[in-house]
């Protein structure tokens, strides 16, 4: 109910303050269900994490093709009730039942699957690998391990770039009463607003791509936590190599995200704006601006790793702290110094204002600084 406490505090109506948080739990609730039924189809951690994923990613995008298109797709989504609950309106309390019932059809779902699998099995039986071995490098191995979560992670980020940038154009038409003009003329113009939204979903989506590279690097450490990773070191003794092809999973795979986001956005975009290449030349660069804040959460996940492996889960609560700073803290009235911590604080918005350069090498470089910890520190501590 914290949403429901931070409305109140920035003096929305109570009972709708009540309404929307209860909707947020509803909606949690879902989520855990959700992954409960996800894991009994498979004993493989990484397999249930991408399949709950892919779940979240066709809620969001029936809850996107629901507000800019047939209202109905929105209700197939429970990531769409919250906005059709009219919290601060006349609140449909009704809609709160929704969730209860999908989280209590999910949970009967995977008690039954439950029942069926055998222990320490998933309902799916895992393939068996090749009988002769292939791989004959650690980077081979982690691109074998990762290649389909990346895959689709990358798919997802095309696709929520193409709607979020079809949806931007017609951002004009919330706008046709008196003091909408009139707001929308102190924003600078449709094309502002326009140009705000875009920055707005980029902020959004340097988190998720945040939360793939500390995916990555909460992976590594159950491998390592599982007993792999000392194995594949015994057999080809370089932790150099596991080490980098971390980074680069982690680094790399994050800003190839941010490129295709940027490429579907443009393609959405562009072709009702300006055309696609001017909306590449804009929005390319925009999602580049993101990428060294999500390389400083990265390289944290990778100083708790090579820390200490059974702690990786910290890499989640460093993320969940940068963005309520970054999305709550100026609501909060927390001094400025406490909000600097965010390195999405030090991003700005982007294509609205101008890349600023200083920032950019500045979070570049504490990304730096915290790889060489982490590499320093892995490269002495026992394995395993």
């Amino acid at each position: 109910m914290l949403a429901a406490a931070l409305d109140l505090v920035a003096g929305l109506e109570p009972i709708g303050s009540l309404a929307f948080g209860a909707s947020w739990v509803g909606a949690g609730i879902v989520g855990a269900c959700t992954a409960a039924l996800a894991c009994q189809l498979t004993s493989s951690t990484r397999t249930c994490t991408g399949i709950t994923l892919a779940i979240f990613g066709a809620w969001n995008v029936l809850r996107a093709a629901g507000d800019i298109g047939p209202d109905g797709l929105g209700w197939l989504s429970p990531l769409g009730w919250g906005t059709r609950l009219d919290a601060w309106g006349d609140t449909r309390w009704w809609v709160l039942g929704l969730y209860l019932i999908l989280a209590a059809a999910l949970a009967v779902a995977a008690e039954r699957l439950r029942a069926r699998r055998d222990l320490a099995a998933g309902i799916f039986a895992d393939r068996p690998g090749p009988a002769r071995g292939e791989l004959h490098s650690i980077p081979a191995l982690v691109w074998r391990l990762n290649r389909v979560a990346l895959a689709w992670w990358l798919a997802a980020s095309v696709v929520f770039g193409g709607l979020f940038g079809s949806i931007a154009p017609h951002l004009g038409g919330l706008f046709d009463s008196a003091a909408g003009r009139a707001a929308l003329e102190a924003l600078g113009g449709k094309g502002k607003v326009e140009e705000s939204m875009l920055a707005a979903l980029l902020a959004v989506m340097a988190a998720l791509f945040s939360a793939y590279a500390l995916h990555t690097v909460v992976a590594a450490g159950h491998e390592e936590l599982d007993g792999r990773t000392p194995v594949v070191l015994a057999a080809h003794g370089s932790r150099a190599a596991v080490f980098g092809t971390q980074v680069m999973l982690a680094f790399a795979g994050s800003a190839l995200l941010a490129l295709g986001y940027a490429a579907g956005c443009a393609v959405g975009y562009g072709a009702q704006v300006r055309g696609i290449g001017h909306q590449l030349a804009v929005l390319v660069p925009a999602a580049l601006a993101h990428v060294p804040a999500i390389w400083v959460v990265a390289a944290l996940g990778l100083v708790v790793w090579t820390v200490r492996p059974a702690l990786t889960w910290l890499g989640w609560a460093f993320l969940a702290a940068f963005v309520m700073l970054s999305d709550l803290g100026r609501a909060l009235k927390l001094p400025e110094w406490v909000l600097q911590l965010s390195p999405f604080e030090h991003v700005v918005k982007v294509p609205v204002q101008p890349v600023s350069w200083a920032g950019e090498f500045g979070l570049s470089a504490v990304a730096a600084a915290l790889l060489v910890f982490a590499w320093s520190r892995y490269r002495t501590r026992d394995v395993g």
